[in-house]
């Protein structure tokens, strides 16, 4: 018999799957209004054309806010898991099916295999540091700190990105407004790192390790984004697939020297957690993927939508898990970190804008004729 609170989760976790439900089904039809021009997945092994997004309505803001939402609603669910399975098996099982999970929708792509295997030290990049490292890091920081404290630490992860950006691509450089953004919220992780007072018990410091953890993962997080985003010719759906498979069985097998052999007699909520998990992956990294290699958009700008995360996540977790609850130190950091991602992008938005309509009116105007049109021209005047 199920306790009330787990009748409870699993009733949370089947909404959050129609909601899901709902908003992959509005994707669909997005993609469907789309394919007389551009399709997610009509490209060839040498370029990749992603869906066009970017129509009137806005797509591209709201797949970007689509996926970040996903993303925060993990939280709730790996808590969940994680007090049935060990943190490592149980993120290898969720990428190995994830992976799995989108590989009917391969028989689209024009020569799928020939694609993995002519960029496979890229598929092998990105599966080490987007799946492996960052997700095992994750999962092994989520068994020391509260999923609200996990969704605050991991929306500090914009800032990484712009760091790891500022270094690596070259038309992606912070100016002092960003530092400064910057700076706001590395403060809010460390109000919150220090909160924990990991030199006064074995838990505060259990926890310290756990946001260290995280704090890694991300960095991780943030060399995979940049080598998706430098790579521009293969189709995100394979890319996304393969890496995630690769990442998790990397990460199940590891599982076995170090937590010994997995069982499989869990109870139902934690299929439940983790087929949702399964779902949010193989969603919203193929999103992600697709909004990385869209022409123009800059790979740190593109964070603005992760200012979410931390709210919305923190939020789902003070009110799906009993044990966790907000406190004063945790409400001030979770806005310090929200904020400096907003104010990172708005202020990338104002020069990005800046520039571009600099760039217009520096352009020559252009003439009213074709030179071979111009004695026409003048004997009209």
């Amino acid at each position: 018999m199920m306790t009330s609170r787990q009748n409870r989760k699993l009733q949370i976790l089947l909404l959050l799957f129609f909601l899901e439900f709902l908003m992959i089904s509005q994707w669909a039809r997005a993609q469907d209004k789309n394919s007389s021009s551009l399709n997610l997945v009509a490209a060839s092994s040498n370029n990749f054309q992603p869906m066009n997004l970017l129509d009137r309505n806005g797509n591209l803001t709201g797949f970007g806010l689509l996926a970040c939402f996903l993303w925060s609603t993990a939280f709730v669910a790996v808590k969940t898991g994680l007090e049935y399975s060990k943190p490592l098996s149980f993120a290898g099982i969720r990428f190995m099916l994830a992976g799995l999970l989108l590989l009917p929708f391969w028989w689209k792509i024009s020569s799928p295999f020939r694609s993995l295997l002519s960029n496979l030290r890229t598929v092998l990049l990105i599966a080490f540091f987007q799946t492996f490292v960052l997700y095992g890091l994750l999962f092994l920081g989520m068994t020391r700190i509260p999923g609200a404290l996990a969704a605050i630490i991991i929306g500090s992860s914009p800032m990484i990105s712009a760091i790891v950006a500022h270094f690596l691509i070259s038309d992606d450089k912070m100016s002092f407004s960003k530092v400064l953004c910057i700076l706001i919220g590395i403060m809010g992780v460390f109000v919150i790192s220090i909160s924990r007072q990991p030199w006064s018990s074995p838990t505060g410091f259990s926890e310290f390790i756990g946001i260290l953890l995280l704090l890694l993962g991300s960095l991780s997080s943030a060399f995979g984004n940049v080598i998706v985003a430098k790579d521009q010719g293969m189709d995100p759906l394979p890319l996304n697939s393969a890496q995630m498979f690769l990442g998790g069985l990397f990460l199940f097998l590891l599982s076995f020297p170090v937590e010994g052999v997995p069982t499989l007699a869990y109870p139902l909520e934690f299929y439940m957690a983790l087929l949702w998990l399964v779902f949010i992956s193989a969603a919203a990294f193929t999103l992600w993927f697709v909004l990385l290699k869209w022409p123009g958009v800059k790979f740190s700008e593109l964070n603005l939508w992760k200012s979410v995360i931390p709210v919305s996540g923190a939020i789902l977790s003070w009110m799906l898990i009993p044990e966790e609850h907000p406190n004063a130190v945790q409400l001030m950091g979770m806005v310090c970190v929200a904020a400096s991602v907003l104010s990172f992008n708005m202020v990338g938005s104002r020069q990005r804008h800046k520039a571009e309509m600099t760039k217009q009116q520096d352009m020559p105007a252009a003439p009213c004729c074709k030179p071979d049109e111009v004695a026409t021209c003048s004997q009209n005047l």
